[in-house]
């Protein structure tokens, strides 16, 4: 079977992303009158916009090399002008000569001379922007960078904001290639915002098209749809047939991210363009496509025929590295190693961090794929660790940089099986941790908070009690690992990847839910739960495996789960079958979950005052109905907790005015017995519904400040969110974590009110009377299991606690 992974690099951006900065209007030259066939003439010393509408005439009617003889005859006519040898060094940057770049160079190295010998910062600024092309394409980023931030500074001192928008633009390309993905995303917000308040509609369609691509590959998909699908309207509009195009293979490749590869095929048979870049990236998309369905005879032919030619050399070097993907997944594994080790070679000292990091990973998974040595590779995955972390820096988890994250943890699994094997406990745990937290580090960072630093296992075992122990996963496509902490001893060791445990945990889930969903089910559970209890049983044993020893000793175990393991709720995990009956982890043993391995807390002896909340009214034609029991539940809540007077907020008063009123963070507990919205793609439109279809979201949460509150969802599938590899759920739980409750209780799947309510009963009796919340929701769990035995009305609610600072 293929093996899908959503490698994300950049594949078209590069070559598109410099646009040429004109004076006034679109970036395009003025198309030449309809009977103008020989070179244009100049006046003896014209000015910038003729010189650029000139060279752009002579590029319609292919009598360049007639004008550049009158450029240089021009040159000696205008001495000291800047203008000659700038227009020289723009025709030297277009040509195909071996030495063209060099010749570039030089003309735009003298034109700046020549702008700052008499001041004139405009010569300043459009010399210095080439240069930083030039130096892009050398990839020499810091000579780059010196030659932008002067075009800017003079575009700004000349009070060219035309100039300026274009130079944002360009130098976003760059800081792009460097790795600084923020930073560029940033400069393409002004070059849009200026492009469009100077009206110049071409130029702000090609940046909005640069920040789409920047957006697909970060992982936003949505948004990148969006701005694409505006952008070809727009060229189509126009009849702009070669933007229209590269839009074409922008969009073909977006939805290859998304594994939807008929209509990937679609948008790749709309490519009409044979210009050399554009039928270049539609055959390094069309390969990867190949690659990722598993018809890798047809992608390695694709990416060998990536033109020399006509690719630019970050296209060629993508080429070469999935094309040492498609070998090795096909069979071809010494060639793979070989081409993929020349990647590794050339940019040992330099170049594209994707390609870096990228070509790491894979020449790793292509060594580790064969019965050989395996010299070398953890350094490999340690360098592509080490490349990812310094790119994501700036990123923001909330938007772009969630995707961003989400796609680039490949390395931290392949590492972490390897250490796991090699039982270095200690690096293990930091790699783990180090994926577990990449964006809630970065968002609590941005937002002013904090969250407890990494750990050691000699804290972690230190914080532990004897009956307890923490166990950690972190899994990738191929393999992953598993890590045990207790008291007494660390253990780990290497699990199968997500292309053995995926299929296993997604049936099994279902298998949890279908009496919820399927009338059969619901009229004989227990029966229909029999014909998937041994996928549960084989998932149990794949994750654990020789940890089962020491695991099923201790009484408390706190799970730090990754991507789907979230989903499963580890308390309904088979351990296996006693006379036909399963005997599932919860009957033996109290579970909690941690968002990363951190000091276990420990949760208050007393969870008073106590919140009660929820039961939104909405009014008619609304898209949600009251929920039936959700008053009862809360009454009932009151009146076990009426000792310490419960302050209630329901029906009509549940609204954001009367909670943006109440100081939350002085409750000991908040229940929230009322809908909540789930968002698998975006974590910021997963929210709790309040009282007229309001929504209270996730930035809105993340901000409270709830001083170690316990916070308990009794809604419909408030533990979903953004599935982040590595992280876990990105949702409601997350945000009121990062709002610093001491623990959240939350549901994995839309809960049966009657089930509901009596678990909500015994786990707040629990808390009331013990204040152990994890053993209180363990109790709650079996006393609902009595009478319902199947997991799909007791095993939905799980406890996440915040780790101890």
């Amino acid at each position: 079977m293929p093996v899908r992974r959503r490698w994300i690099a950049w594949p078209i951006l590069l070559f598109l992303l410099v646009i040429p900065g004109c004076p006034a209007g679109d970036p395009e030259p003025t198309a030449p009158p309809a009977d103008e066939s020989s070179a244009p003439e100049l006046d003896p010393c014209p000015d910038e916009n003729a010189w650029l509408d000139a060279l752009g005439r002579a590029r319609k009617n292919d009598t360049v090399a007639e004008f550049t003889t009158q450029v240089v005859e021009r040159e000696a006519r205008c001495p000291g002008d800047w203008r000659p040898p700038w227009i020289l060094g723009e025709i030297a940057y277009r040509g195909r000569a071996e030495d063209s770049l060099d010749r570039a160079h030089a003309h735009a190295r003298r034109a700046r001379e020549l702008a700052r010998d008499i001041e004139n910062p405009v010569g300043i600024a459009r010399s210095a922007n080439r240069l930083g092309a030039i130096a892009l394409r050398r990839q020499d980023y810091p000579a780059s960078r010196e030659a932008y931030v002067m075009a800017l500074d003079n575009a700004s001192l000349a009070g060219r904001d035309d100039l300026a928008a274009f130079y944002h633009n360009n130098f976003a390309g760059m800081l792009l290639e460097s790795g600084e993905i923020a930073s560029a995303l940033e400069h393409l917000d002004r070059a849009i915002a200026g492009l469009r308040a100077l009206e110049m509609d071409g130029s702000a369609r090609r940046a909005s098209y640069n920040r789409a691509i920047i957006l697909k590959n970060t992982g936003s998909l949505t948004e990148a749809a969006e701005i694409l699908d505006q952008v070809f309207t727009e060229a189509t509009a126009i009849g702009d047939s070669r933007w229209r195009d590269r839009i074409c293979v922008a969009r073909a490749d977006l939805h290859r991210s998304l594994e939807q590869f008929e209509e990937s095929e679609r948008w790749f048979a709309l490519v009409g363009s044979d210009h050399p870049k554009v039928s270049t990236a539609a055959r390094l998309g069309q390969g990867r496509s190949r690659l990722a369905t598993g018809r890798y005879d047809e992608a390695i032919e694709l990416l060998r025929s990536v033109d020399v030619e006509g690719a630019d050399l970050p296209d060629q070097t993508l080429a070469r590295i999935f094309l040492g993907e498609a070998l090795f997944r096909g069979g071809g594994r010494d060639e793979a190693i070989s081409v993929l080790s020349d990647v590794v070679a050339e940019t040992e000292t330099g170049g594209i961090p994707e390609h870096r990091w990228l070509s790491r990973a894979l020449l790793s998974k292509a060594i580790l794929a064969g019965d050989g040595g395996d010299a070398g590779v953890d350094d490999l995955l340690r360098d592509a660790l080490h490349i990812l972390e310094s790119q994501a820096d700036g990123l923001d988890p909330r938007r772009s940089g969630l995707g961003y994250l989400r796609e680039r943890t490949e390395p931290f699994a392949d590492l972490a099986a390897r250490l796991a094997e090699q039982a270095q406990h200690e690096e293990l745990l930091g790699v783990m941790e180090q994926a577990h937290a990449r964006s809630l580090r970065r968002f609590t960072e941005q937002e002013g908070r904090r969250i407890p630093a990494a750990t050691s296992l000699a804290i972690l075992r230190r914080s532990l009690k004897p009956h307890e122990v923490l166990l950690s996963f972190l899994i990738g496509t191929d393999r992953g690992a598993a890590l045990l902490v207790h008291r007494d001893e660390v253990r780990s060791r290497a699990i199968p990847g997500w292309s053995t445990l995926r299929p296993l945990t997604t049936r099994y889930r279902n298998a949890l839910r279908r009496p919820l969903l399927v009338r059969e089910a619901q009229q004989r559970p227990m029966q229909d739960l029999d014909r998937d209890i041994g996928v549960g049983v084989e998932l149990y044993q794949l994750l654990l495996g020789d940890l089962t020893s020491s695991v099923e000793k201790a009484e408390r175990w706190y799970v730090v789960a990754d991507q789907d393991l979230n989903l499963v709720p580890f308390a309904a995990l088979p351990t296996g079958t006693t006379g036909g009956v399963p005997t599932f982890v919860a009957e033996q043993h109290e579970v909690a979950r941690l968002p990363l391995a951190g000091a276990i807390p420990r949760t208050h002896e007393t969870h008073a005052p106590v919140l009660l909340a929820g039961d939104p009214r909405f009014s008619a034609g609304a898209d949600f109905t009251r929920l039936p029991l959700a008053q009862r539940e809360l009454t009932t809540l009151r009146t076990l907790w009426g000792e310490t007077e419960p302050e209630t907020l329901w029906a009509d008063q549940f609204t954001r005015d009367r909670l943006d009123r109440l100081d939350l963070g002085r409750f000991g507990t908040l229940h929230f017995a009322t809908h909540a919205l789930a968002s698998s793609s975006d974590p910021r439109r997963c929210a709790v519904l309040l009282s007229d279809g309001d929504r209270w979201t996730v930035p809105e949460i993340a901000r409270l400040d709830l001083d170690g509150s316990l916070v308990i969802l009794s809604a419909c599938q408030t533990g979903e969110g953004e599935i982040v590899p590595g992280e876990g759920v990105v949702g409601l739980t997350w945000a009121f974590l990062q709002a610093g409750a001491s623990g959240v209780t939350a549901s994995l799947w839309s809960v049966e009110d009657t089930s509901t309510e009596m678990l909500m009963t015994a786990y707040h009796r629990g808390l009331r009377d013990d204040g152990d919340a994890v053993r209180a929701l363990a109790l709650a769990r079996r006393h609902v299991s009595a009478t319902q035995p199947h997991p799909a009305y007791w095993a939905p609610f799980v406890v996440v606690l915040r780790p101890q600072d």
